[in-house]
């Protein structure tokens, strides 16, 4: 790990998927109280959750509405 970006972090695992032209990058560390077996399951898990929209998100709205209380 380079100097400087985390003294707890051993290495850095990613997990790269790209779906319908869309890239989306996920990226975990293990340290001495997480492996690298349990950071790559979270990875895995976490990504097999993504749901594509069918619909274009617009993330300032949707920022907006959250910090008014709304339910998007």
């Amino acid at each position: 790990m380079p100097a400087g970006i985390s003294e707890e972090a051993k290495t850095q695992l990613y997990v790269t998927v790209v779906r319908e032209g869309h890239v989306v990058m996920l990226n975990c560390e293990a340290t001495a109280t997480i492996s690298e077996e349990a950071a790559r399951k979270f990875l895995l898990d976490t990504m097999a959750t993504l749901k594509l929209s069918p619909v274009a998100i617009d993330v300032q709205k949707l920022a907006e509405a959250i910090r008014k209380g709304a339910t998007p």
